[in-house]
């Protein structure tokens, strides 16, 4: 099966509970399913950030999103009823670039993780 793992945190480093949770899934699925995986990032990645995804994933997409445009968005959405979490972590790139992974890579199934991941 094609499978696209969305999430709001690179599993680098393997420090907090998150970050743990979907390097295991990713490590689970790699074997029976082909993973394409998109994530943010404020800063680039080095190739031992991405050596935490990449072996497990065909493709893998970092989308940088910097501070002060999560900060924007959480200020557009103080007047709206959704959570402040998806405001903080919404980005018209994100959804342009799944949109792409979709039909370039005939994606069968997606996964977010997490309720910021939700609204993609």
């Amino acid at each position: 099966m094609r499978i696209l793992v969305t999430t709001f945190r690179v599993p680098a480093d393997l420090c907090t509970g998150d970050k743990t949770t979907i390097h295991h899934l990713l490590k689970f699925l790699a074997p029976r399913h082909e993973i394409s995986f998109l994530t943010f990032s404020t800063q680039d990645l080095s190739q031992e950030e991405m050596g935490y995804v990449a072996p497990y994933c065909k493709r893998v997409e970092v989308i940088r999103l910097p501070r002060w445009r999560s900060m924007a968005n959480c200020t557009l959405g103080l007047f709206s009823r959704k959570p402040l979490q998806t405001h903080y972590f919404s980005s018209k790139e994100l959804h342009r670039r799944m949109e792409q992974v979709i039909r370039e890579e005939k994606i069968e199934i997606a996964y977010g993780y997490h309720l910021r991941s939700a609204q993609y």
